[in-house]
């Protein structure tokens, strides 16, 4: 089986593989890449790493972040709230163009003050940068509205760094059509939007010359078509998780290899719940709801059992309280909380009625784009009517279940949660802000103490603790209940190349699998 869009990649790949020319190492990704910058909506963390750097490394996710782009990030003072950079001299962006201090400036103001990207909030509120202010040509200092004592370890280790002469004139960044340059491990060769890119590997980069000279990706979204591709011997990698019901048939293959299956997942799928909404509004409520899923179940009927239960966030990240629950299997105690809170079967169909008398009906969106999840939305559904609920499933197409989140209309939903949600100690407080877990100024009086507590904390032992009391908090009566976290297999050809390394959050595909270390990968990239 091929498609249109592997048949065109593949017959560049061939004219590209003539005496002269090595032939690049194919991989699919499963996004339709239009752009190659912060502000494309959708793109994958690690190919946008793959051509720009951050000051720290490798992401935020491992709590272990060392300087990168940087040679010391250092904290001014006893407050948390000022910190020092020094940069590595002698790095180049793509264009020859020295890197210098004055880009590391202007992309923070350009983050904090300009156009909001999926990034931005790290220097626009969480923390706010108040002070960005170069010192010399490889130094600047940054001061904080509030503490930011992880500054180092999740800001740094975030921010991709943009270079100011060609960026400085941009005022629509969406919009930005100029040369793609960073001063990361590999160059944009060409890129056809939503069809292909090809990167060549960047001889002068500082961190090494990459193992791999170049790479032709794919944009597939379709998994059943990227994964015949692999077995048609087409692509020498799936970037994406191989499907629950293709790890075994792959892994008996001899051309084909697999990894990742074993690292502790960051990446989950989640039964979203609208607190927005009555009954849900209700933390009692919410917490029955969650005592009434079995995410063992789900886990099992959707993803085999390859995969882990567990609370929001992730336990496998190091910013998560150690053994934090969620509620879950007991649908006899969720039932007690209904009917204590008036939620009764009053005419004997076996469904529940509100006070008033009136049925409880609730939607469950899920994306029609989602197999899985809309297996996952099944077997939710029918757990949910053992105690008294009649939910329906609506399948709706990618663009509507985005909007009917964004705009809050929705009684419950099933999607996926990325490692910036739940994995990036900062974003949690974003998401306690701004309608993801909840809205700040809306009654909760506990929870409008342990926000300031969190603010106020100065080191990073006391804005951990502060994270941990808001995630105990959250889990007595979840907005986001997990269904479980998948464990992510990854298949690649090893006659092409044998040096993916997977990393939590990162999944294989990212530039500490492409570049030389001693010992295989750094200390800090392990998992």
């Amino acid at each position: 089986m091929r498609s249109r869009l592997v048949a065109a990649g593949i017959g560049l790949i061939a004219c590209l593989a003539l005496p002269g020319f090595a032939a690049p190492l194919r991989v699919a990704v499963a996004y339709e890449v239009n752009n190659l910058t912060p502000y494309t909506p959708g793109l994958p963390e690690t190919l946008l790493e793959l051509v720009y750097d951050k000051l720290a490394a490798p992401s935020p996710y491992l709590g272990n972040a060392r300087p990168w782009l940087a040679t010391a990030i250092v904290p001014e003072g006893q407050d948390g709230k000022a910190w020092r950079i020094q940069l590595r001299d002698g790095v180049r962006w793509h264009d020859g163009k020295p890197f210098t201090a004055s880009d590391v400036v202007f992309t923070l103001r350009y983050y904090r003050d300009g156009t909001p990207n999926r990034w931005t909030h790290h220097v626009s509120d969480t923390p706010k940068l108040t002070t960005i202010e170069p010192i010399d040509r490889l130094s600047l200092r940054i001061g904080c509205e509030r503490p930011c004592p992880m500054f180092d370890r999740v800001t740094a280790a975030d921010l991709v760094i943009l270079p100011e002469h060609l960026w400085r004139s941009v005022k629509e960044p969406h919009l930005y059509h100029g040369p793609l340059i960073g001063t990361g491990p590999y160059r944009v060769s060409q890129l056809e939007a939503g069809r292909f890119l090809r990167l060549e590997a960047n001889r002068d980069y500082f961190g090494g010359v990459p193992r791999v000279a170049s790479i032709f990706i794919s944009f597939i979204r379709n998994p059943a078509t990227a994964f015949a591709a692999l077995c048609a011997g087409e692509l020498d990698l799936v970037a994406a998780p191989v499907p629950p019901e293709l790890v075994d048939p792959l892994a008996h293959r001899k051309d084909l290899a697999m990894t990742g299956g074993g690292n502790s997942p960051v990446f989950g799928v989640e039964l979203r719940v609208n607190f927005d909404r009555a009954p849900f509004s209700d933390p009692e409520f919410r917490r029955a709801i969650a005592l009434a899923i079995r995410p063992g179940e789900v886990l099992q009927r959707v993803a085999l059992g390859q995969g882990v239960v567990g609370p929001f966030p992730a336990l496998a990240s190091p910013w998560t309280k150690p053994g934090l629950r969620q509620p879950s299997d007991d649908p006899r105690a969720a039932a007690a909380i209904f009917d204590a809170k008036g939620f009764r079967d009053r005419n004997g169909d076996g469904l529940r009625e509100d006070p008033r008398g009136a049925p409880l009906r609730f939607s469950l969106k899920v994306s029609s784009s989602e197999p899985l999840h809309q297996r996952a939305a099944e077997v939710v559904a029918r757990q949910l009517k053992a105690v008294g609920f009649d939910v329906e499933v609506d399948v709706v197409d990618p663009a509507r279940s985005r909007a009917l989140y964004t705009t809050r209309q929705f009684d419950l939903l099933i999607d996926d949660v990325t490692p910036h949600n739940l994995a990036d100690p900062d974003q949690l407080m974003q998401s306690v802000m701004y309608g993801y877990l909840w809205h700040e100024g809306r009654s909760y009086p506990e929870l409008d103490a342990l926000i300031s507590q969190w603010r106020i904390a100065s080191t990073v032992e006391a804005r951990t603790q502060a994270g941990f009391a808001l995630q105990e908090l959250h889990s007595k009566a979840p907005v986001a209940i997990m269904l479980y976290y998948p464990k992510a297999h990854y298949a690649y050809r090893p006659q092409a190349y044998d040096g993916w390394r997977a990393i939590p959050g990162l999944g294989v595909f990212h530039k500490w699998s492409l570049l030389k270390f001693a010992g295989g990968v750094p200390a800090w990239a392990k998992p």
